[in-house]
């Protein structure tokens, strides 16, 4: 039975390990992406909301021009800080979605990397089955001829009559 080396078994775990850190990392940034794209939703309905209300009230506050203005400024402030908001949001899905490509880039390489190592060892493996035939076949050939010159021993010290 072949039994693997301890490197290479070690080698193996720490591909399965490395592996398993990307998944839970690559795992992190969509969750990560997922919730920036919820909170950018999110902001973009307190913008519309925020709109809408100020919208209302300059309405109402025709009446009076410094009212007009101080509701204008407010609105320009809000929308001022809620566009700042929404681009820095943008600006880190940005930054996620580079990371995402990096991750993929990575998760890409690992899996080249992983099948170059299984064609490897699969080759070392069918390498090794070949000597263990080559050796069975020449341990069977020495066995036969042992066998040949044991029987042949025999022959030779083996009385011609039988004993009577």
């Amino acid at each position: 039975m072949f039994e693997p080396e301890p490197l290479a078994y070690a080698c193996t775990t720490e591909r399965n390990d490395e592996s398993a850190e990307w998944k839970v990392r690559v795992q992190v940034a969509e969750a990560a992406l997922t919730d920036a794209y919820r909170q950018i939703q999110r902001l973009e309905t307190q913008r519309d909301d925020a709109l809408r209300r100020l919208a209302v009230a300059d309405a109402r506050a025709s009446s009076g021009e410094r009212q007009v203005i101080e509701l204008t400024t407010a609105r320009d402030s809000i929308a001022a800080s809620l566009t700042a908001r929404i681009d820095a949001l943008q600006a880190a899905e940005g930054r996620l979605a580079g990371l995402e490509r990096h991750l993929r880039l990575q998760t890409d390489q690992v899996r080249t990397e992983l099948s170059q190592e299984v064609a490897h060892y699969k080759s070392r493996l069918e390498t090794a089955e070949k000597a263990l035939a080559r050796e069975r076949s020449q341990t069977d050939a020495m066995r036969r001829v042992i066998g040949n010159r044991a029987s042949a021993v025999t022959d030779q010290t083996a009385p011609d009559h039988p004993a009577t």
